[in-house]
């Protein structure tokens, strides 16, 4: 019994770690750096404001320009575009979808605001939704996480309980 629960936990770590390696790649793919370091301004007209039809690679590029400022002026823009506009939303999930983990609510709001959103523009509609796929995938990667890691401590638990009956049962047979 006890080595079958030690089969399991050795299973569930190898899971967990898996888990966590396929959800760095994934952080990292989202974010990636690019050579050209183009500067953002912080106070910046959003995207949608700024270009009347932006096509698939000036919105990336656009978000690859966010991706590359430090964490601090990112969190400064998603206050700054914090309103209910497409175009204000749209903003705030191109720098959300660059460290999702630090803003799941704000991209989470984005995301579903934009899907029901009427928008017109192809290339806009395509960014949301590879955005909003990576979203779910991320959520259910993140419950995954959730449900291997309650096994993982049910396990733990178990095993304690197990040698606690074997150290009792040793201390009961000493002569």
């Amino acid at each position: 019994m006890k080595e079958r629960l030690l089969n399991n936990l050795r299973r569930y770590r190898a899971l967990l770690m898996v888990t966590l390696a396929a959800g760095l790649v994934m952080n990292m793919s989202a974010c990636s750096l690019i050579e050209e370091r183009a500067e953002i301004e912080i106070g910046e007209t959003p995207l949608l404001g700024a270009e009347e039809s932006p096509d698939s690679d000036t919105i990336l590029s656009h978000r690859e320009r966010w991706c590359v400022v430090s964490e601090e002026e990112r969190h400064q823009a998603m206050e700054n575009f914090d309103q209910e506009s497409l175009a204000f939303r749209f903003e705030q999930l191109l720098i959300a979808s660059c460290e999702p983990e630090l803003y799941p609510g704000k991209l989470a709001i984005a995301v579903k605001s934009l899907l029901q959103s009427s928008t017109e523009e192809p290339s806009v509609r395509r960014v949301v939704a590879m955005i909003a796929e990576f979203s779910q995938s991320q959520q259910i990667h993140l419950n995954e996480l959730t449900k291997l890691q309650k096994k993982l401590d049910e396990t733990i638990e178990a095993i304690s309980d197990i040698e606690e009956g074997i150290s009792q049962r040793k201390e009961e047979v000493k002569p």
